[in-house]
């Protein structure tokens, strides 16, 4: 019986995020990874058959944009709002994260 692979995707911007976030010692002073390690990590995601690497689309902009006049969009939070426009000009129905804000 053959698997059956269920797509999934990775914003571009969260592959940056990810190499910075997890090689800063000021973020993770006793697990930060050195760039060799956090490197293969993304090899071994961007290597999966089923993932697809999402980047901006030519409606991306008129979709950041309504996010983006939200009153309460200040500040980094516009990284989130970049990554959720991506999803929504690639009609992702599901974001799984571990972020807190």
């Amino acid at each position: 019986m053959r698997a059956i692979r269920q797509r999934w995707a990775i914003p571009w911007p969260c592959v940056y995020e990810f190499f910075s976030v997890v090689t800063n010692p000021r973020i993770g002073k006793t697990t930060a990874r050195a760039p060799d390690q956090a490197w293969r990590q993304i090899d071994a995601w961007t290597g999966s058959p089923a993932v697809s690497l999402l980047g901006k689309t030519e409606d991306f902009l008129a979709i950041l944009e309504r996010f983006a006049r939200r009153p309460r969009l200040r500040g980094p939070i516009m990284h989130d709002a970049r990554i959720a426009a991506i999803r929504v000009a690639h009609g992702v129905v599901e974001l799984l994260t571990a972020d807190r804000d």
